[in-house]
């Protein structure tokens, strides 16, 4: 099932509010502990193994009514929960209820061992979306829904790790990849940033880093293990320094100031791990990151441990 890619702030059709307001009360229930509509952040541990139910805050009759203002036949509208995950950009439907049936589950208990691995077992975390979607083409009025996938309301969960800066794992640099941004043949890795990073939650939603497809799949493969921690180990450090490098950017040409950003800003969060993890005050990394990208680079190299895991590769082959 496709569900098709939407600004949550321009939505052109009417008849979408009984629709909007049916998701208002939906709750992800994380061992026990409800949380409303958006980031949910976990310690480390908590993401691979917490039990996860979905409270939809809603009824059959309630989405049927929904339906029946935006011009959409039961049969054609579908009530689903899909999960996608931050690393490995797969996608699996949780549950799906066409609305013309009966017995609708109010809460959705989310079997992590039954779905697709790749999504609830990502260390990075994943997302969850419900929604109530047009499963077929609907011959609608002006302004009304039509186009099978469209969402007529919607609730998003993102659940993350506290350690948040595993989520930019990298995809398969390969031919097409690198036509799209007018890479050279033999480029070893590329960090797209397609957001502003500022305003975004999630720095996942406008970062994908790209690392060559076959040395992606040895890695994958594992075949040396000093191989496999050195590479991932510098590409982590690369594409941290690009990240750092972009956030403080955005900040002096927005003329704003780190502690401006919002607390859910996924920029603040990642400079304050940053900061963190290399036991240097937050203005003060930025401001390296502007002045000296040299100095910058070799603070999170010194972090990761570059130097010892590139000795440990050489002196091993």
């Amino acid at each position: 099932m496709i569900i098709r890619s939407e600004s949550r702030i321009v939505r052109p059709f009417i008849g979408l509010e009984n629709a909007e307001k049916a998701f208002s009360a939906a709750k992800l229930t994380v061992d026990g502990k409800d949380y409303d509509e958006g980031s949910i952040v976990l310690p480390d541990s908590q993401i691979k193994s917490a039990t996860i139910s979905l409270n939809t805050g809603t009824n059959l009759e309630e989405l049927r009514k929904a339906c029946d203002l935006a011009g959409v036949p039961h049969k054609s509208a579908k009530y689903v929960l899909i999960g996608r995950s931050r690393m490995f950009r797969k996608s699996s439907i949780v549950y799906e209820h066409t609305i013309s049936n009966k017995n609708f589950d109010s809460v959705i208990d989310i079997d992590r061992l039954e779905e697709e691995r790749f999504v609830f077992n990502d260390n990075s975390g994943f997302n969850l979306i419900a929604a109530l979607v047009l499963t077929e083409e609907n011959s609608s009025k002006p302004l009304q829904v039509k186009n099978p996938g469209t969402w007529l309301g919607s609730a998003h969960f993102s659940v993350r790790p506290q350690n948040d800066l595993s989520s930019f794992s990298p995809l398969p640099l390969d031919k097409n990849i690198r036509d799209k941004f007018g890479l050279r043949t033999g480029t070893y890795s590329y960090i797209d940033i397609n957001e502003d990073l500022l305003e975004l939650e999630d720095l996942g939603d406008g970062v994908v880093a790209y690392l060559d497809e076959d040395v992606l799949n040895l890695l994958l493969t594992d075949e040396s293990e000093s191989v496999s921690i050195a590479i991932q180990t510098q590409f982590a450090v690369q594409t941290l320094f690009t990240i750092g490098k972009q956030i403080s950017q955005e900040l002096v040409l927005a003329n704003r100031e780190l502690q401006e950003l919002s607390s859910g800003s996924g920029a603040l969060r990642f400079v304050m791990r940053i900061s963190e993890e290399c036991k240097i005050d937050a203005n003060d990394l930025l401001e390296i990151a502007i002045k000296n990208e040299s100095k910058f680079q070799s603070i999170l190299e010194s972090r990761f441990g570059l130097a010892a895991k590139v000795q440990k590769l050489l002196k091993g082959n």
